[in-house]
C-alpha cells in the first residue's frame, strides 16, 4: 500500500479558510436561509405531539378513560374537544402528517436554494483564485504542474466550497431539529427520552471516532493520485508520436492502469464507510425501539405507554435520518478537508507570501490607456537575476539600451540566458538587483496601463481548442475590419492556411492545433502579437519553423526597414540562432553564460567575437 503524508492540522482554521472565501453578503444570506430552515423544526415537535395525542385518544377512548389535562388543553385549542373520538383522532393524525409533509417539502426547497447558492459561489470563488493565480508572479505560477493548478482551483475549491462550508450549514439545520425533538423527549418521558438520546449519540459518536481520521486520509489520497493520474495521461496523449514510434505506450499504459486501480479503491472505500453508518444506524434503530417498548410498558400504564411509544417511535423516524446526516455531514467534511488540501495550500501561499509582482508594481495604476503617446524605448540597468537563492546566477550585470525604432537581435548558445533576459523585460519575474524599464516604467505596470503595445512571439505557439479568429485574438475583443484582417493574414503568411479552412478564419483549428503545421503554429503566434499594432515587440525564435521565403515576409511586417520601425514607433527584441535572419539588426548583442560578451552590428561583432564568426562560417555566411 503506499503511504502518504498529510499534515494533522486543527479542523477549525481549515473550515474557517474555507468561509474566509465568501463574502460577507453570501454568509449573511446563507445564516438567514439556515435559520428559517431550522426554525422548521418546531413543525416536527408538533407533529409528533399531534400523532402521540391522537394515540393516546385512541386507546383511553377504547377504554373509556379521560385524555387528560394535555389532551383537553390541545383538543379545546383546536376546537374538536366537542367532536367524537374517532374523528378527533382524523383531524389530529391528518394535521400530524399534514405538518409532516409541509415541513418536508419546505425544508426540501430550502436546501435546494442552499445547494444551488453554494454551488455557485464554489464556481465564483474558482474564478477568484485563478484571477488571484493569474496576478502572482509567473515563478509562483510554474512551482507547481498545471494539473495541480487546475485541481486546487476546480475540484479542490468544490469540495472546500460545497463539501465543508455548504456542508456545515446542512448540518447546522439539522442539529438544531434534533435538539427540538429531544427537548420534546425528554420533557414528555424523561427516562425515555434520555435513553434514545444517549443511544443515538453513542453510536454517532463510535461511527465518527473509528472513521474521522481514515476519511480524511482518503480525501487527500485521492486528491493526489487524481492529480499524479491526470498528469500521465496528459503525459501520454502529448508524447503520443514519439511513444508510439517506439514502441513504448505499454509501460506508460500500464503506469497509468496501477494508477487508477489505486484511484478506485480510494474511491470505493470512500463510497463504503457511509454505508457502513447506514446499517449500524439500521440496527440501531431497531435495538433503540425495543429498548424503548419495554421501558414503557414496564414504568407506564398501558395508554400512556402506547402513546408515548407513538410519539417516540414518530420522533425516532426524523432523529435517525437527522443524526445519519450528521454523522455522515462530518464524515463527508472531514473527506473534503483532505481532498481540499492542495486547495488549502494554494490559498495560504497567495496569503502568506507577496507573490504577486503585478500587484506590487501596479499599486495606484489608474485607467489603462491605448491611444495615449508614448515612447517605446527599453533601458537596463546592472540586471542581475537568479531563480531561487541556491542557483547560479541566469544573468550577470547586464545593462543595455534599446532607443524608440531600434532593432536589436540577441545570439549565442542555447542556454546562455537569452530568454530569461526577455522575460525579466516582460515582468514576468524580479531582478534580483538591476533595474527594467520601458517608457521609464516598470515592465508590469507598462503593460497594464498600455494593453495591447507589448508584443510577445514565445518559441512555441500554443494553440486553444477555438477557431483560428480566436486564436489570434487570444481573448482581445474584435475591433478589426475585414480588410485589416486580410492584411494582417497575408502579411503574416496566414493567406493559403485561411484558404484551405472551410469556414475560413471562423473554423475551429482543434485542442494544441493538431491538424496545424509547427510552421503555420508560429504564423498564428505573429498574427496573435500584431493583431494589436504593438510598438514594443519581444520575439524568441519566432521564425524557426518558417520556411525561407514566409521568414523573408514575415521579416518584412516584424523588423521592416530602419525608417519603418522609426515612423512606426516601433522597437524590436529578438532571438534568434538562424544569423542569415538578424543580419540587418541595428544591434547584435551576443550572450553566454548570463553575460554580454559582444555587442554591435554583424560586421563589428564579426570581427571581435569568434563564437559568432564561428556560427556565421557554419552557415556559410561569411
Amino acid at each position: 500500500m503506499k503511504k502518504y503524508r498529510i499534515q494533522n492540522a486543527p479542523v477549525l482554521p481549515e473550515i474557517q479558510r474555507g468561509f474566509s472565501l465568501l463574502e460577507a453578503s453570501a454568509k449573511l444570506r446563507m445564516f438567514y436561509v439556515t435559520f428559517l430552515s431550522s426554525s422548521l423544526s418546531v413543525l416536527d415537535l408538533i407533529a409528533v405531539g399531534l400523532l402521540g395525542l391522537s394515540a393516546s385518544i385512541a386507546v383511553r377512548g377504547v377504554q373509556e378513560r379521560d385524555t387528560g389535562d394535555r389532551g383537553r388543553f390541545v383538543t379545546d385549542f383546536l376546537g374538536v374537544s366537542s367532536m367524537t373520538l374517532e374523528k378527533q383522532v382524523l383531524i389530529l393524525s391528518t394535521l400530524a402528517i399534514a405538518l409532516f409533509l409541509f415541513k418536508t417539502f419546505l425544508t426540501a426547497w430550502l436546501s435546494k436554494r442552499i445547494i444551488f447558492f453554494i454551488q455557485r459561489e464554489a464556481a465564483k470563488t474558482t474564478n477568484s483564485l485563478l484571477a488571484e493565480l493569474f496576478r502572482s508572479s509567473y515563478e509562483f505560477i510554474k512551482e507547481k504542474s498545471i494539473q495541480e493548478r487546475i485541481f486546487a482551483t476546480t475540484v479542490g475549491v468544490h469540495g472546500l466550497i460545497v463539501g465543508v462550508v455548504g456542508a456545515l450549514f446542512l448540518i447546522f439545520a439539522d442539529l438544531v431539529l434534533l435538539l427540538v425533538l429531544i427537548v420534546g423527549l425528554i420533557y414528555l418521558d424523561p427516562v425515555s427520552g434520555s435513553v434514545i438520546t444517549f443511544l443515538f449519540i453513542f453510536i454517532a459518536f463510535l461511527l465518527n471516532r473509528v472513521f474521522h481520521e481514515r476519511a480524511t486520509q482518503l480525501g487527500h489520497n485521492l486528491s493526489v493520485e487524481t492529480v499524479r493520474s491526470n498528469e500521465a495521461i496528459s503525459e501520454l496523449l502529448l508524447t503520443v508520436k514519439e511513444r508510439r514510434i517506439r514502441g513504448s505506450e505499454k509501460s506508460f499504459l500500464d503506469d497509468v492502469y496501477k494508477k487508477r486501480l489505486l484511484m478506485s479503491g480510494l474511491q470505493a472505500e470512500m463510497k463504503f464507510i457511509p454505508m457502513v453508518s447506514k446499517y449500524v444506524f439500521e440496527i440501531g434503530l431497531v435495538v433503540i425501539t425495543v429498548a424503548v417498548t419495554i421501558l414503557q410498558f414496564y414504568f407506564s400504564e398501558s395508554s400512556r405507554a402506547v402513546a408515548n411509544l407513538v410519539v417516540f417511535l414518530a420522533a425516532s423516524g426524523r432523529i435517525a435520518p437527522a443524526i445519519l446526516r450528521i454523522q455522515q455531514g462530518i464524515l463527508g467534511i472531514k473527506n473534503n478537508l483532505g481532498g481540499s488540501s492542495l486547495t488549502q495550500e494554494l490559498i495560504q501561499e497567495l496569503g502568506r507570501s507577496k507573490t504577486s509582482v503585478f500587484e506590487e508594481t501596479t499599486s495606484g495604476l489608474g485607467t489603462p490607456v491605448k491611444d495615449q503617446y508614448f515612447s517605446p524605448s527599453i533601458k537596463i540597468e546592472n540586471l542581475t537575476f537568479r531563480y531561487s537563492e541556491n542557483s547560479t546566477f541566469s544573468i550577470k550585470d547586464i545593462s543595455a539600451d534599446f532607443p524608440p525604432g531600434s532593432f536589436t537581435a540577441l545570439v549565442g548558445p542555447s542556454g546562455g540566458g537569452k530568454s530569461t533576459l526577455i522575460d525579466l523585460c516582460l515582468g514576468f519575474y524580479k531582478p534580483s538587483q538591476g533595474s527594467i524599464s520601458i517608457s521609464e516604467q516598470d515592465p508590469n505596470f507598462f503593460i497594464r496601463m498600455w494593453p495591447g503595445k507589448v508584443g510577445f512571439v514565445p518559441q512555441e505557439t500554443l494553440i486553444v481548442k477555438n477557431t483560428l479568429r480566436e486564436n489570434i485574438l487570444l481573448g482581445m475583443k474584435d475591433e478589426l475590419t475585414d480588410k485589416e484582417w486580410g492584411l494582417l493574414i497575408e502579411s503574416c503568411g496566414l493567406g493559403s492556411l485561411v484558404q484551405q479552412l472551410p469556414n475560413g478564419l471562423d473554423t475551429n483549428v482543434g485542442e494544441f492545433g493538431n491538424q496545424l503545421s509547427g510552421g503555420q503554429k508560429q504564423r498564428i503566434g505573429i498574427a496573435r502579437a500584431m493583431v494589436l499594432r504593438p510598438q514594443v515587440i519581444f520575439l524568441d525564435e519566432a521564425t524557426s519553423a518558417l520556411d525561407a521565403e514566409t521568414e523573408n515576409l514575415v521579416s518584412k511586417l516584424i523588423y521592416g526597414t530602419k525608417d519603418e520601425r522609426r515612423m512606426n514607433n516601433r522597437t524590436v527584441i529578438a532571438i534568434a540562432h538562424r544569423i542569415s535572419s538578424i543580419r540587418h539588426a541595428d544591434k547584435i548583442m551576443f550572450i553566454d553564460n548570463g553575460q554580454v560578451l559582444g555587442e554591435g552590428s554583424y560586421d563589428e561583432l564579426l570581427a571581435k567575437q569568434p563564437s559568432f564568426t564561428h556560427q556565421a562560417q557554419l552557415m556559410g555566411l561569411k
